[in-house]
């Protein structure tokens, strides 16, 4: 009732997925003209959808069972985001985690905007690209990488920033580590943790992006 009430309150429209059978494509209908959507709660309480990257005409080309895990299917929030019935978002779509606790949510919904400008970035070894992009965040603080980066190198301090960019490996079935890599022969890598849970700080409230596999699973 108390999050209900902080988004009304605000002047945000509240659809409440109890009370409605709508598509992904009639709520994206029904937010056409706002900034964009916010989806409240983990993939329990609004589940993300599957999309097909393959068009039909090529995916009919490939084998039965072709070399890929999740058979090129990617579970999306974007369909919420998609007005016109394209494919692709058509509004900025978002998604604040519930952790099945009432009291992270409502406090995710009244963090401030920072104040401060801080920023904190983590990569492999292996994704020099990324510095381009990091370098495009106000702060002074260089980008790590991982060789040599370890989680005993991080502490919290260094985490609670504004942003933070990680382009890091996920694997399962272990989310709680992000893993970088390290150059063991012209032919080989090995994956070596990078940043573990601990090191992220007790309260967080600046933006993390993270491009890292598996990397929204955590929210679960």
């Amino acid at each position: 009732d108390a999050v209900a009430t902080l988004i009304t309150s605000g002047g945000h429209a509240l659809i409440d997925m109890r009370d409605t059978t709508l598509s992904p494509r009639q709520i994206a209908q029904l937010a056409q003209g706002s900034a964009g959507l916010v989806l409240l709660g983990g993939h329990g309480v609004v589940p993300s959808l599957a999309v097909d990257c393959l068009p039909p005409a090529l995916r009919d080309t490939l084998p039965r069972r072709a070399q890929d895990a999740d058979d090129y299917l990617v579970w999306s929030d974007d369909p919420y985001g998609d007005v016109d019935g394209v494919g692709l978002a058509s509004l900025p779509v978002s998604r604040i985690p519930d952790a099945g606790d009432g009291a992270l949510l409502l406090a995710a919904l009244g963090e401030r905007p920072p104040r401060r400008t801080k920023r904190f970035g983590l990569r492999n070894i292996h994704r020099p690209f990324a510095d381009h992009i990091f370098e495009s965040l106000s702060g002074s603080v260089a980008m790590r990488t991982s060789e040599p980066a370890a989680p005993a190198d991080l502490d919290h301090a260094m985490l609670d920033a504004d942003h933070v960019y990680l382009m890091l490996h996920g694997i399962r079935p272990d989310l709680s580590v992000f893993h970088g890599e390290r150059l063991v022969s012209d032919a080989g890598r090995a994956f070596i943790p990078a940043m573990t849970a601990a090191n992220i700080p007790e309260r967080f409230g600046g933006t993390v992006f993270s491009g890292c596999c598996y990397g929204a699973a955590s929210i679960a």
